[in-house]
């Protein structure tokens, strides 16, 4: 019965971050989920999850991807981190890394930095059930004192996703991370609220690789970053509570923008600014599902009545070229093997001649993969019939 693992994550040779994305995958002759990775003798929690990269390269084999998230202190003092994987209670990979000190030291501030935040947070919280400002007694888990729901913590996270939702499809991990650091527009509003001692609330932060202490992060995943659980359309957090809120490439990932719009617009204190950044020319993505790409209209009736839009521009990172290439490197992805050569030697020029209905009948257009197909497409159909 042949199982091999594999390590994506952490690929280096040392580690040097105070807390890291580990994942990789296996592959066995037989049905089976029941990997197990320790660190220093102490298990991760992982997530297991279809891969279709491996698949595709392992047909014959069951494969599998798995993923979990690391604060270094948690497992190590000092020294080397051990890592094993273990299928069906059998060793099936051992690996060890060595631990660079600054990365150990910068893990213990940065914990340090997210206890702050949690004391400065309990006092803004409010349940999402009944809407009552919660009190916080200790660590562990937050009942609400007025409608008793119970609020429990995951992995350090206290979360406050109404209990209705924490079972719902759509938040569920499928293996994708966003991850994206911030670019000056933003850099400049955390800046200044900052400098003023205000508090900044990045909601679906995504997975950041240092935190901040003026900046309260929330996510449907608990992220080592991550400081609360929370579905956007209904934020745990009393009104008027942020000196300035950022949402950066969430709003198409939701399934009602407006509910959320009006979230984010409740939680900023009065003259306080809200920074939403969405993608419009750009192919399907799921983080984890993806529902939405409005275009700068769009994007501003959904702060229609409930805020001043003082500007709306393309962003550097918004350019063109930004959809451009990224609908090209997907594209490319979608080709089978033999294929990816001639497109990547393609002009602009071979690849716009014809007509459209020319050009969909070529090899290049009819043999791209049916999820290349599903996320690059130009228009997509639907129908449904009334419940009677």
């Amino acid at each position: 019965m042949p199982i091999t693992v594999w390590i994506d994550q952490p690929s280096e040779r040392e580690i040097d971050r105070p807390h890291f994305h580990l994942y990789g995958w296996f592959t066995s002759s037989v049905a089976r989920e029941d990997v197990q990775l320790t660190l220093n003798g102490s298990i991760v929690p992982v997530s297991i999850y279809r891969r279709a990269d491996i698949e595709a390269a392992y047909p014959e084999l069951w494969a599998r991807g798995f993923s979990g998230f690391v604060w270094l202190s948690d497992f190590a003092t000092s020294g080397t981190l051990t890592l094993a994987a273990y299928v069906g209670g059998r060793q099936a990979l051992r690996k060890e890394y060595p631990i660079r000190p600054q990365a150990l030291q910068e893990s213990v501030l940065q914990t340090q930095f997210k206890a702050a935040k949690r004391v400065w947070l309990n006092k803004h919280l409010k349940c999402t059930v009944c809407g009552t400002p919660l009190v916080v007694d200790g660590d562990k888990e937050i009942v609400c004192r007025r409608c008793l729901t119970a609020f429990p913590t995951v992995a350090g996270c206290p979360n406050l996703i109404p209990p209705e939702s924490r079972a719902v499809r759509e938040i569920e991990f499928g293996g994708n991370v966003c991850s994206h650091g911030y670019d000056n527009d933003v850099l400049k509003i955390v800046q200044e609220v900052k400098a003023r001692g205000g508090m900044v609330l990045d909601c679906g932060a995504g997975y950041r690789s240092a935190v901040d202490e003026n900046i309260v992060t929330t996510e449907v995943t608990p992220f080592p970053s991550t400081d609360l659980l929370a579905i956007n359309q209904i934020l745990p957090f009393q009104d008027n509570t942020f000196d300035a809120v950022l949402s950066l490439h969430v709003l198409e990932h939701v399934s009602n923008p407006f509910a959320c719009a009006q979230e984010l617009v409740r939680v900023t204190k009065p003259g306080g600014v809200v920074f939403a950044v969405t993608p419009m020319i750009v192919p399907e993505h799921g983080y984890p599902h993806h529902f939405f790409n409005p275009t700068i209209e769009g994007l501003k009736s959904l702060f229609s009545g409930i805020a001043q839009v003082e500007t709306t521009y393309v962003p550097v990172l918004g350019h063109p070229m930004n959809g451009l290439r990224s609908i090209l490197d997907l594209y490319l992805w979608s080709l089978p093997e033999a294929l990816k050569g001639r497109f990547k030697t393609m002009t602009v020029e071979e690849l716009l001649a014809g007509t459209l209905e020319e050009s969909i009948r070529t090899d290049i257009a009819v043999r791209v993969s049916e999820e290349g197909v599903r996320r690059l497409a130009a228009n997509y159909a639907i129908r449904v019939r009334k419940n009677a």
